[in-house]
């Protein structure tokens, strides 16, 4: 999720509530109480730029007849894969904060990641409606992952670590995730000896 409230806050603890963009699917703005923070301590300009990056992606969905959550979400999503006829946004909740943060050319999460299969991914998703969509071949092939068998998949839990880092931190080198990091706090201790990363 994307704070977007008009001026920086200081004061946000685990009870407040407060205005955020997010992938729920589908893209969407609402208030939400807070149960993690981070943030890269963004400038005047770099703010300029992720709220840009959330305004855009809100018209183009609100412009678009495909609103259905499902064709808005996907888990994973090569370059290559993205036409220039592709004129829905497409993200996951980890995947829409980093396109925000990468407009303002801050790179949260190194590109080499644990690759996840989909006994992995039925183990991390909990929203009856992305478990459905996992058992389905043809919702497979629209969230990313109908081909191969395993993927390099940028996991909300990655992104918890990659921001619980000091904003000098998060400037200075993006998170290289382990295996173990999709879960926040990580589980690398009690992680299947069985995934593999890259």
């Amino acid at each position: 999720m994307l704070f977007i409230g008009e001026v920086q806050r200081n004061d946000v603890t685990l009870a407040s509530s407060v205005p955020v963009s997010h992938m729920r699917p589908p893209i969407r703005d609402e208030s939400r109480t807070v149960q993690f923070c981070g943030s890269a301590a963004l400038t005047a300009p770099e703010t300029r730029m992720v709220k840009d990056f959330v305004d855009t992606q809100r018209r183009t969905v609100l412009a678009s007849k495909r609103r259905q959550q499902i064709d808005q979400y996907a888990i994973h999503q090569e370059s290559e894969d993205i036409s220039p006829d592709d004129t829905l946004p497409r993200f996951s909740c980890a995947t829409y904060v980093t396109g925000a943060y990468e407009q303002a050319a801050i790179e949260l999460i190194d590109r080499l990641i644990p690759m996840k299969t989909l006994a992995d991914l039925k183990q991390i998703y909990t929203d009856p409606q992305q478990l459905a969509a996992l058992d389905d071949p043809a919702q497979r092939i629209l969230l990313g992952i109908g081909a191969g068998s395993q993927w390099p998949i940028l996991m909300v839990g990655y992104l918890l670590h990659s921001l619980a880092r000091t904003p000098a931190q998060i400037r200075s080198a993006p998170y290289r995730p382990s295996v173990g990091d999709e879960y926040f706090p990580s589980n690398a201790s009690t992680a299947n000896p069985g995934l593999s990363s890259p």
